[in-house]
Formats: C-alpha cells, sequence, structure tokens
C-alpha cells in the first residue's frame, strides 16, 4: 500500500479500474446512500473513480448524494463494468 500512497505508477494503472470495478459491483444490486459512498472512501476507495464513473455515464448521483446504476437493466450494468474494466 506505500508504494501505491507515493505514486507507484504500476501500481495506480491497476488500482483505478479495480476501484472502478469494486464500486460498480457495489451499486450492482441496489443504490449506494451517500453515507455508504462515504464509507466507501474511507476504506480506501478513490473520488476520482466516481467521477470518471459519472463522467462515463454508468453511474449517477442519487438525491441524497450516493451513488446508483444510470440504467436500472442488469446488462447494462455488466457492459459499463467491462467498458470501464477496458475489456
Amino acid at each position: 500500500m506505500e508504494l501505491l500512497e507515493q505514486g507507484h505508477p504500476t501500481l495506480r494503472e491497476w488500482a483505478e479500474p479495480l476501484m472502478k470495478a469494486e464500486l460498480l459491483a457495489s451499486v450492482f444490486t441496489r443504490p449506494m446512500t451517500a453515507t455508504d459512498l462515504q464509507h466507501w472512501i474511507q476504506r480506501g476507495g478513490s473520488w476520482s473513480a466516481v467521477d470518471e464513473l459519472i463522467a462515463g455515464d454508468s453511474v449517477k448521483r442519487t438525491r441524497d448524494g450516493g451513488l446508483r446504476i444510470k440504467r436500472p437493466r442488469h446488462r447494462y450494468a455488466l457492459d459499463a463494468l467491462q467498458r470501464d474494466l477496458g475489456l
């Protein structure tokens, strides 16, 4: 983790897609509340991952500041996961 904090480029390249995948998986079955999102960030999540998923049209903010899959059908969520992981 220390290498990641120091900005080791190889670890950063791998960490960001994994963070986005974890976040998408978290909102796959139900929206994430603002409190849940804050806990995810505190556990090592990244605001840049949140911003990238929003910009990539994968998720959107809920009224309380949380996140949800933009298109509620699971197939779209799987497509978003595949696209954001670059598969």
